[in-house]
């Protein structure tokens, strides 16, 4: 961002992404991560390497290796931390209504899915998902209530 746009919005933006990117970092390395648990180590983290720029830690490192600025920063500013928090809020907000909306979706196929269930089990049961099942009044395919003599049960219905 810092390199697309200029000014005091293109900032906040940017630190905002930054602590998204560091949620889903939190959320890729412990999949089954609670959203708040990752919501909480996003937003410490971020909030840990901004009061280390209080140091001169930061500054040094990027003096020595460049790249390290653009991880770390390199002066500390409060509005930071309120663009972190915006950030961190907006991926919480996406993933607590993701994990809703493929609660519902499995909850609507009849896939009894606990939190801590396997993520490929329910994956499989989608993809053995039928068009023909999702039409209602319709009997699901493979349930020999239709009148195809070739129609095999699924493996969630035996």
């Amino acid at each position: 961002m810092h390199y697309t746009a200029a000014g005091a919005a293109a900032d906040f933006l940017a630190d905002a992404l930054y602590a998204v990117m560091i949620y889903l970092v939190a959320v890729f390395c412990v999949p089954r991560i609670a959203a708040n648990v990752s919501a909480s180590v996003a937003y410490g983290v971020c909030a840990l390497i901004e009061l280390a720029q209080l140091t001169a830690g930061p500054a040094a490192l990027a003096a020595v290796f460049p790249p390290a600025r653009l991880v770390l920063g390199t002066t500390f500013t409060v509005v930071d931390l309120l663009a972190y928090a915006v950030g961190v809020a907006a991926v919480w907000v996406c993933d607590v209504l993701r994990r809703r909306f493929r609660a519902t979706v499995v909850g609507v196929l009849g896939t009894i899915v606990d939190a801590e269930d396997d993520f490929n089990q329910t994956d499989q049961c989608l993809c053995q998902m039928r068009v023909g099942d999702l039409i209602p009044g319709r009997p699901p395919l493979g349930d020999g209530s239709n009148d195809s003599a070739t129609a095999q049960p699924r493996k969630h219905d035996r």
